[in-house]
């Protein structure tokens, strides 16, 4: 029989409260609502909310002053987490999901506690010659307490040489190589399957009986997760799925022959009739997707374009996640493992010119 122990009153009053600190939501410098305040308001004992703020108080978080009160303290440099999040090799991303996960390193979602230094590097696809000098970078960066490293291309061997790191790391998002589930590392991703569950969902509650799919190479784990997610959905209603998977390496191409190869795999679709269905984009480079659909005026059509984008304010557990993940790390010094994230994010219909927000398996038009 496994055992389940609920966290104590006191946990959960100390990490509601270190949660708003943290945030900036309860602002450095300012009087904390007094003892009595507080246990009226999360209906426990004094002794109780005393015991809460004993631990905030043992993390250097707030400060009492004999007859002022409770004040959150304001943190010098010294007192922030210095974390270096290294970018390798991101000029080939085709959604927005880098672009929105280091708006974390800085305000306003940045909380207080943390500082980053970002480093990104550029290198050709498989070419980790330069990952050596990185990792001698980071060790001679003075006062660096944690490394956050982007997963995408990295494989086994490449998360064991940044293990070697003195300092503790976290990873962030999926491997392209897999889920590569043989390898202990801390990590905090999305979940790429069930957004492709979620755009597949979006379009049968839409009334939609036929899809067409083009997607990037299913080589890329998380683009396989994505199809597999529409897979299951598909499976699951009886919708007719078409699925176009672009070759793997295309983006590496020179930009004219990446665009013959865009502009074959769209006149296959038109050839089998699948271009007036509804469509959706894992991952096409839109600058390279569009014009060859606009060869058959498909954007001007009602019928869905849909693609998931990702946006940083709508990102929050992922974000909340991460930087818990950051302070167990290097202040509690406990590995914090796998964790897979149900975050919120964005479809976006080219076609029909809406944005809907997918938040716990339920969709909103958002307007404005």
């Amino acid at each position: 029989m496994k055992l389940v122990t609920a966290p104590s009153k006191t946990s959960q009053i100390a990490d509601y409260l270190r949660a708003g600190i943290r945030k900036g939501t309860i602002a450095p410098g300012s009087r904390m609502s007094s003892i009595r305040e507080l246990s009226d308001r999360f209906g426990a004992s004094k002794r109780i909310i005393g015991c809460a703020l004993e631990l905030l108080e043992k993390e250097r978080l707030i400060r009492r002053e004999h007859g002022r009160g409770v004040f959150v303290e304001t943190p010098s440099a010294e007192d922030c987490i210095e974390v270096y999040m290294l970018l390798w090799n991101t000029r080939e991303e085709t959604n927005n999901y880098i672009d929105e996960v280091i708006k974390m390193t800085y305000p306003p979602i940045l909380p207080v506690g943390f500082n980053f230094t970002v480093r990104t590097t550029v290198a050709k696809p498989g070419d980790f010659s330069g990952l050596d000098g990185e990792l001698s970078r980071i060790k001679n960066t003075a006062g660096i307490q944690c490394v956050m490293a982007g997963t995408q291309l990295f494989g086994q061997e490449q998360i064991e040489k940044l293990k070697t790191l003195p300092c503790p790391v976290i990873f962030f998002g999926d491997s392209a190589l897999g889920s590569l589930d043989n390898v202990h590392f801390n990590q905090i991703t999305g979940d790429n399957k069930l957004v492709g569950r979620m755009c597949a969902e979006y379009l049968h509650r839409d009334g939609q009986r036929e899809i067409t799919l083009f997607t990037l190479s299913r080589n890329c784990y998380f683009y396989k997760l994505f199809c597999e997610g529409v897979e299951e959905v598909c499976h699951e209603h009886n919708i007719d799925l078409a699925l176009y998977e672009l070759p793997e390496g295309v983006h590496n191409l020179e930009k004219s022959t990446c665009a013959e190869v865009y502009r074959d795999m769209v006149d296959a679709a038109v050839t089998a009739g699948h271009l007036s269905r509804p469509l959706i984009s894992n991952a096409m480079k839109f600058d390279s997707f569009l014009p060859e659909l606009n060869r058959f005026f498909r954007l001007e059509s009602s019928i869905p374009l849909i693609r998931a984008q990702f946006s940083a304010d709508r990102y929050g557990c992922f974000f909340d996640a991460a930087f818990d993940a950051i302070h167990t790390l290097v202040v509690d010094k406990q590995e914090t493992g796998k964790r897979r994230i149900n975050a919120d994010f964005i479809i976006e219909d080219v076609a029909r010119k809406q944005k809907i927000l997918v938040s716990d398996s339920n969709f909103k038009v958002l307007h404005g």
